[in-house]
């Protein structure tokens, strides 16, 4: 058992130092795809390397140090070691009965939802506890493989399936996806804070059209994102694995597919990053849903979209961009630059009754949703001048100290009226350059006449296969806002709780 337990610090050393994670259903996945060439390359790479001599250091001292207490052990009175004992037993054996009690249930979780939903309540404690990470990591493999080869095979089946694009014209239909935006810390919709400038002019100039009642099915981004990407419809109850990924029909469709993800996975794996990445990223979607995808990150979000317009040259007649920022994601302190001028926004500008540090929270807040303004205004500057129509939508809400003492996210069973308020509303605008208007107005007059439709984010891709106006059956005209069959449908919350009956009982 003890060989086992220092074994294990060894490998989460030694992923640690050579790669800053841990065990992850990630790192699972990738020794099960493993060969023998790569692994034989991976030992000659890093057997010797910095971090695996630290690793190897630190093990070689616990067991030096376990052999020479169990040796000064042996020489203790028969007294002090039953004293030892009990103290032992008095420390460990509560700690203990909490982790069990803790772990004991993720075994027998059967759905992806479930697990992602017991690893956000319990992460800190399953990234700080090595076997119920090991628990959870293999468990979530086991469970989310069968959904994954699915997913990959609806879309692999969609490359066979007949699909037009019947814009005669050149296009680009622009998809930008936010990361925890609360659109009650946004001036567009109401907040008393001048946090979207840039969204506000381009209203006032009427090229911008703000949804007023979009909600995600989730508020965990693993769970909207795919719901995003897949043209299913979850009012229909359609999950996400049984249907294609949009990018896969507009390339079939002839369209220049480029995907950019700011999120995208790195060295620095997490569970976000094999839950989604899996799917995004496998060997079998990359050649069939991109024509290319960015192969670097970006510490913000402006040097990011800096870098995707430098690269970003070489585009066809139609052209899907797809954008996934880092947004407001946590710690929103970290989402802008740490100079004086992105610094807008002072605790004393925050009115609530909070403390000091909570008030520099909603600041640090509110300065990412501005800076996020930014970013968004130099992605509409890139396509001012040709024929584009820009989506933007965020993943989930986000709690910023609203209405209780809480920041983030959370997932208790019930639902309040305010926690689907601030952590399911979401921002939802449609941006259309002057010779987009010009050449579409039909399109135009519809979104004029959308904005006060109920939305779930899950059928955007419906939306978005219609402005591309792109004929395929995996299109419902009845999921498409825009359609005059439109028909939101029940607006299920985690998968089970009805957002519109919660909230018309408030």
């Amino acid at each position: 058992m003890l060989a086992f337990v220092i074994f294990l610090m060894f490998v989460n050393l030694f992923l640690f130092y050579n790669f800053y994670t841990l065990l992850s259903p990630w790192i699972l996945l990738l020794i099960e795809e493993t060969n023998i060439n790569e692994s034989s390359e991976f030992i000659s790479q890093y057997a010797f390397s910095t971090g695996t001599i630290i690793s190897l250091f630190i093990s070689l001292l616990v067991i030096i140090t376990l052999l020479f207490c169990s040796k000064h052990n042996m020489i203790l009175r028969r007294k002090w070691q039953k004293v030892f004992f009990a103290l032992s037993l008095i420390c460990v054996l509560p700690v203990g009965v909490y982790m069990l009690a803790k772990t004991i249930q993720l075994p027998f979780l059967r759905t992806q939802l479930a697990i992602e939903e017991w690893y956000e309540k319990r992460g800190a404690y399953a990234n700080n506890n090595t076997i119920a990470n090991i628990i959870y990591s293999s468990h979530y493999l086991n469970v989310s493989g069968a959904d994954n080869k699915k997913a990959i095979q609806s879309s692999v089946e969609a490359t066979r399936q007949p699909v037009q694009c019947i814009e005669q014209d050149s296009l680009n239909v622009v998809f930008i996806i936010g990361e925890s935006f609360s659109k009650h810390h946004a001036s567009i919709y109401g907040y008393n804070l001048n946090t979207t400038p840039s969204l506000c002019a381009e209203q006032k100039k009427q090229n911008l059209f703000v949804f007023q009642d979009a909600v995600s099915p989730y508020n965990m981004t693993t769970f909207s994102v795919k719901n995003i990407f897949s043209t299913n419809s979850l009012s229909k109850r359609e999950p996400w694995y049984s249907k294609p990924m949009f990018p896969v029909i507009f390339k079939k469709a002839g369209y220049h597919v480029t995907f950019w993800d700011n999120q995208k996975p790195n060295e620095n794996v997490n569970s976000y990053d094999y839950a989604v990445g899996s799917y995004l990223y496998a060997t079998q979607i990359i050649p069939i849903a991109y024509n290319k995808t960015n192969s670097q990150t970006c510490e913000y979000d402006l040097q990011f979209i800096q870098l995707f317009q430098k690269n970003n040259r070489q585009h066809g007649k139609h052209n899907l961009d797809i954008i996934h920022l880092m947004g407001q994601h946590s710690d929103a302190a970290q989402r802008f630059p740490n100079e004086q001028k992105y610094k807008v926004f002072k605790v004393s500008d925050i009115n609530n009754d909070l403390n000091q540090a909570q008030k520099q929270s909603v600041a640090d807040y509110d300065n990412a949703t501005l800076y996020n303004d930014h970013v968004i205004q130099a992605l509409i500057n890139m396509y001012r001048n040709s024929s584009t129509v820009l989506v933007y939508l965020s993943d989930h809400g986000e709690e910023v100290y609203d209405y209780r003492n809480h920041l983030g996210r959370t997932h208790e069973r019930k639902k309040t009226p305010q926690s689907l308020k601030y952590q399911y509303q979401i921002p939802f605008v449609v941006w259309c350059s002057d010779k987009y208007i010009e050449k579409h107005p039909n399109i135009v007059n519809s979104l004029r006449h959308a904005m006060n439709k109920p939305f779930l984010s899950s059928d955007i891709s419906h939306m978005l296969l219609s402005l591309g106006a792109i004929k395929s059956p995996y299109y419902l005209p009845d999921k498409d806002i825009l359609n005059e069959h439109y028909q939101c449908g029940k607006r299920m919350i985690q998968d089970r709780i009805d957002y519109d009956k919660i909230m018309n009982n408030e």
